[in-house]
């Protein structure tokens, strides 16, 4: 199968007019985010220079961006470093609030110099494709789910980013290619043989199993299933011209039923029972259709 790697998004700090280049200062989600809500707001007003005392006419102050996003931190279960998100690391059952609170401290705390408190760092956010520029505005966090001892374990964080400009930014990212299902003509064989067959990895027979509505891997593919059905329902009629009365009186009952079982001798049901498509009818449908007809 393909290797599509899932990409977090990241809060990153900004140098700048630039986003910090090393990814371990980068803030990364546990979870992306299930939607994002962006904002364009333009400031209008009159325009004081017209000499017409109710003038239509009004220009641009200035616009304003804005991003809501929400976020879910969870320490109930460890979690190990992993090759993209370096510096994730934490303890089961670990207070949830040392991860969030790097997001506040980096990005909502105001910053201190020799000439007092300075604006807050500038926030990129950065999901795939998507990226967004602002500053932290608003930071509201949810705690609810707490270990017997009073630790906090799950924080939901509702964050909004705003920028004094237009901006809808688009980063260039090419998506990766994808294999396609394993869907194959069915036949006698498992699941594995007929992956083998058609040039598949025997060892995806889970998945396909799975896309071709197989319960049991290890019995027959559907046709089969189907075909075997249809001779079980076939195999007591010793009298074909009986069989076919019987159709007929209930005809009005099923009319695909009718249409897969008209027989009249022996070697019209062998036909039906090898290769029901002739008479336009699936395998499937006949097996299915048959017992309504022996039940009524």
């Amino acid at each position: 199968m393909a290797d599509l790697t899932l990409v977090k998004a990241a809060l990153i700090p900004m140098i700048g007019e630039n986003p910090e280049k090393d990814t371990a200062k980068h803030i990364f989600v546990q979870f992306n985010p299930e939607s994002l809500k962006v904002g364009l707001s333009n400031s209008i007003r009159a325009d004081s220079g017209s000499k017409a005392a109710s003038s239509g006419v009004q220009f641009i102050d200035r616009s304003e961006s804005t991003l809501s996003v929400t976020l879910v931190f969870d320490t109930s279960v460890a979690r190990e470093p992993t090759e993209q998100m370096s510096n994730i690391k934490h303890k089961a059952n670990s207070d949830v609030r040392l991860l969030t609170s790097a997001i506040a401290s980096e990005f909502m705390q105001p910053q201190t110099s020799d000439e007092g408190l300075t604006a807050p760092k500038v926030c990129r956010f950065q999901w795939g494709a998507f990226a967004f520029v602002g500053m932290l505005a608003r930071f509201d966090e949810r705690l609810d789910f707490f270990s017997p001892e009073g630790i906090p374990l799950r924080a939901t964080l509702a964050l909004s980013f705003k920028e004094n400009r237009y901006q809808f930014e688009t980063l260039d990212v090419k998506a990766a290619d994808r294999e396609k299902p394993n869907f194959f003509k069915a036949s006698d064989k498992g699941v594995a043989q007929s992956l083998a067959d058609n040039g598949k990895d025997p060892r995806d027979w889970r998945l396909t199993a799975l896309l071709n509505a197989i319960e049991n891997p290890r019995q027959f593919t559907p046709q089969r299933l189907a075909e075997n059905a249809l001779q079980t329902a076939l195999s007591p009629l010793l009298n074909p011209a009986s069989f076919a009365g019987k159709v007929q009186s209930n005809k009005a009952k099923d009319p695909l039923a009718e249409k897969a079982l008209q027989s009249t001798t022996q070697n019209t049901l062998k036909s039906t029972l090898q290769n029901p498509s002739a008479n336009g009818v699936s395998v499937a449908d006949a097996a299915l259709a048959i017992p309504r007809y022996l039940a009524g």
